[in-house]
């Protein structure tokens, strides 16, 4: 396998993303940060050479300790977003994940650190009719996880903040003027 596909040059970053969607008794499993103060289904980077599938079952693997039986791929989602200090680009896949009920005690209630987790990281069941309580990201998803849809969807999601040219030039124009 090789590297992660993540390229970062003068303030931006592409990234490729892959992601678990784990729905049990009307919740969803969620990875928290709480220096963030932010959630996201448990997943992570793609590696080269490797394909969106087999990426999902590794990083769910890594970070939650189950094997994931992968269902349908729900969305292929284009997200545009500052973090840090950078612009990025993600495309990101996002695969409804099935697991044994021997796999699920290893998943307990609560708040729980993962196998690989950072000190600040956890996860945690959210009940779906309260998913719009918490920060979830990316966004599209408090939305469309109460209803899964029949086929993969296609979603375009710009964060980005928008620069209103007109506030921008117009205080440079009347400084040169003063001149």
């Amino acid at each position: 396998m090789g590297p992660d596909i993540t390229l970062r040059k003068k303030g931006y970053c592409f990234n490729y993303r892959v992601a678990g969607i784990l729905l049990h008794q009307g919740r969803i499993l969620l990875q928290g940060d709480r220096k963030r103060g932010y959630f996201v289904p448990p997943g992570g980077r793609c590696s080269f050479g490797e394909s969106a599938s087999s990426a999902a079952r590794r990083e769910i693997r890594e970070e939650l300790g189950i094997r994931a039986n992968l269902g349908r791929l729900l969305w292929v989602v284009e997200n545009l977003f500052p973090l840090d200090s950078y612009k990025f680009h993600e495309i990101g896949f996002y695969f409804e994940v099935k697991f044994d009920k021997s796999d699920l005690n290893k998943l307990p209630e609560g708040s729980f650190p993962g196998p690989e987790m950072r000190p600040n990281q956890f996860f945690r069941w959210i009940p779906l009719r309260k998913i719009g309580q918490f920060h979830v990201y990316p966004p599209f998803l408090a939305k469309k996880i109460r209803r899964l849809p029949r086929s993969t969807e296609y979603l375009f999601i710009d964060q980005l903040p928008k620069i209103n040219i007109l506030n921008s030039v117009i205080p440079l124009l009347r400084s040169r003027n003063k001149r």
